[in-house]
């Protein structure tokens, strides 16, 4: 499963650019069970790593939320993010086997769980906010920024 035959040393810049949507795509999300090409002439192993491709892109979709609501705290997100983008694209623009893909997606891992965890907070969140919404909009889970139990106190309703 070669993803491209490439001859490093006359290679120029511009090269590397046109190789790098499809480099991105081979190291960070092939391969797919559901695509016969990925898994044709694959070795059993190969096969068995498309089970964690639905795992990967939901990893994937998380860190992106995860960044996305929380990138005004760059402490959190910064780092994580800056070292997926680093590792993705030079694995990307380098990388001539679906082997050496795997080990760059596996180096990867602790900053996607970072962003992931994230975004995974900032979907409890909103959805905790939206099920604490009583009737009437009276928030029913805790006191209100007053320290008021009393939800018809609570929205100022007296």
């Amino acid at each position: 499963l070669a993803i491209i035959t490439r001859d490093a040393e006359n290679e120029s810049l511009s090269d590397t650019l046109i190789v790098l949507p499809s480099g991105l795509y081979n190291t960070m999300i092939r391969p797919f069970l559901w695509k016969p090409s990925d898994i044709r002439n694959a070795s059993a192993s190969h096969v068995l790593a498309g089970f964690e491709t639905p795992l990967w892109l939901t990893t994937y979709l998380l860190a992106a939320v995860g960044v996305v609501m929380f990138r005004h705290r760059v402490s959190v997100v910064g780092f994580p993010f800056l070292f997926l983008l680093a590792i993705a694209f030079s694995g990307a623009a380098s990388q001539g086997n679906l082997g050496t893909a795997f080990r760059h997606r596996g180096q990867v891992v602790f900053a996607l769980a970072v962003l992931g965890a994230a975004g995974l907070e900032a979907v409890v969140d909103r959805r905790h906010m939206r099920r604490s919404k009583g009737a009437g909009g009276y928030y029913l889970d805790g006191p209100d920024e007053r320290g008021d139990q009393d939800p018809k106190r609570a929205s100022g309703d007296q």
